[in-house]
């Protein structure tokens, strides 16, 4: 009969090990659920801002025009959407002759005929183009050009600007 206690008592014991083993797995799975969910939730929220950020940026072609002192392209644009487009050094800038156009590369510090480009703020300088603000790109062509001219900006979120034009007031 005292062998049949100790199963017995044995059976419980082994019972409530599995029964602490499961819980303490069912709890170690859940917590390692969770806090994938939670990396997962703040990824998709930073993803769903700059989506919505890039559907709200828009670009307009302003006015093109050649600054014959400086020996350079002047291409106006505005922000008309409702968010601010920083990092305008990160941008992407086609330019030239249509059917012919190149990539110009950014430069910090452009002089007449590098073949680059860069930009001027006229309203808050800030490094960035806030909504309704206009700026200039500056293109400084290595090479002479004849018109008619293609030009292309495109923000680091992917935002583009395309404009065609011919005649430019000196």
């Amino acid at each position: 009969m005292g062998r049949l206690v100790r199963n017995g008592v044995s059976g419980i014991i082994v019972e409530a090990l599995l029964l602490v083993v499961g819980v303490s797995l069912a709890i170690l799975f859940s917590s390692t659920v969770m806090s994938k969910l939670s990396e997962f939730q703040s990824r998709f929220t930073v993803i769903s801002s700059q989506t919505i950020q890039s559907f709200s940026e828009k670009l307009t072609y302003v006015h093109a025009t050649y600054n014959s002192s400086e020996g350079c392209f002047l291409i106006y644009i505005k922000n008309a959407g409702s968010y601010a487009i920083s990092s305008l050094d990160r941008a992407t800038t086609i330019f030239g002759p249509i059917g012919a156009a190149t990539y110009i590369p950014f430069s910090n510090s452009p002089a007449a005929g590098c073949g680059c480009w860069n930009y001027v703020e006229y309203e808050i300088v800030n490094n960035a183009l806030d909504p309704y603000e206009t700026i200039a790109i500056k293109i400084y062509n290595s090479t002479p050009l004849t018109p008619p001219y293609y030009f292309k900006f495109v923000t680091s979120r992917g935002t583009s600007l395309e404009a065609e034009f011919s005649s430019l007031l000196r």
